[in-house]
């Protein structure tokens, strides 16, 4: 017979399976690890479409989460607006139109050790998506899009979110 302190315990035997289970499902619940650049495009894209904020999120860098709330919470004021009629019909068929175009999304060729690539609509390969390397896999950065967007603009030009004629701040 062996002493109290040695005797088999159920509750010792689960803890390895626990731990393996955790191990297995960490990556699972939205998470971009393992993705490829275009899944996590495509998943963006479709969370968008579906005004999932938290989905969307899911699929961006860190820094670009807070523009991933305020763009989509922006859509659903335009939505809910005084001019709602109009614009919920506009906004209906962009999510129509993002969802669709989701499924032609193509990426530049990944180099070896890339820490960014671009992925591009079919349709419109001038609508670029960069995307950073992280350690949650691939991810939207946003910022980039924003900055490369800008740089791509004719200089007298306001850029997103400007105003024509107000200075830089």
């Amino acid at each position: 017979m062996l002493p109290k302190i040695l005797s088999p315990n159920p509750i010792r035997r689960l803890i390895p399976a626990f731990v393996l289970l955790t191990a297995l499902t960490a990556n699972c619940g939205g998470e971009p690890d393992g993705l490829t650049p275009r899944e996590v495009t495509q998943h963006f894209l479709q969370a968008v479409a579906k005004n999932d904020e938290s989905t969307a999120r899911h699929f961006v860098t860190t820094k670009s989460k807070l523009l991933v709330a305020v763009g989509m919470k922006m859509i659903s004021l335009a939505e809910t607006g005084t001019e709602a009629k109009d614009k919920k019909k506009e906004i209906g068929e962009l999510r129509k139109d993002l969802h669709a175009l989701s499924a032609t999304v193509q990426c530049d060729e990944i180099q070896e050790k890339a820490e960014m690539v671009e992925c591009y609509l079919q349709e419109e390969p001038e609508a670029r998506f960069p995307l950073r390397k992280t350690s949650d896999g691939w991810r939207v950065d946003l910022f980039t899009m924003i900055e490369r967007t800008r740089e791509r603009m004719p200089q007298n030009e306001p850029g997103p979110g400007e105003e024509p004629g107000l200075p830089e701040i």
